[in-house]
């Protein structure tokens, strides 16, 4: 079962989730084109910042809290059902689909790397260590975004002090 503090966060993510699709699924929906679009990229990608962040800023995570912080990042980080679905009347096609179509073009035109990190931490949870640093020098992370300082603190939240661990510190340059 999950801890009561993931019940917390799952629960500030649905909180959040829903305060942004409604804000966001109206100003793209009842302003002008382009700035209702504009504008609801900027409120995505400024909950995509805090949420990643904050996922990011946590030290020391357990496998228990590490199973429950990927559900919830892989939730908070998911399109389909972001924005109010639609009567068919009121958008072309209407319903759950356009809804959700219209999420993703929304994520798909975000500046900035917040969404795409925190889209990505649900698989670097699901890691070994060694396929961080692989992905690291592959350019696989920061393409995406990510630098030194936060992989490194990622591999101290999430694995064991270990001598594997310490090389792969190394390896990034951070000790």
């Amino acid at each position: 079962f999950p801890s009561r503090a993931s019940r917390e966060a799952l629960n500030a993510v649905r909180r959040a989730r829903h305060a942004m699709g409604r804000v966001c699924g109206a100003v793209s929906r009842l302003l002008p084109r382009r700035l209702g679009a504009r504008l609801a990229r900027e409120l995505l990608a400024a909950y995509a910042e805090k949420v990643t962040a904050d996922a990011l800023a946590l030290a020391d995570v357990s496998v228990d809290e590490s199973d429950s912080l990927r559900g919830i990042l892989a939730e908070a980080f998911d399109p389909r059902g972001l924005l109010v679905a639609l009567p068919g009347s009121l958008v072309s096609g209407g319903g759950r689909a356009a809804a959700d179509a219209e999420a993703s073009a929304l994520v798909d035109g975000l500046e900035g790397e917040a969404w795409m990190k925190g889209s990505f931490l649900p698989s670097m949870l699901d890691a070994r260590l060694t396929d961080l640093a692989e992905w690291w020098d592959e350019g696989r992370l920061p393409a995406l975004g990510f630098d030194v300082a936060e992989v490194a603190g990622f591999i101290r939240a999430n694995f064991e002090a270990s001598e594997n661990r310490a090389a792969v510190l190394e390896r990034l340059g951070e000790r």
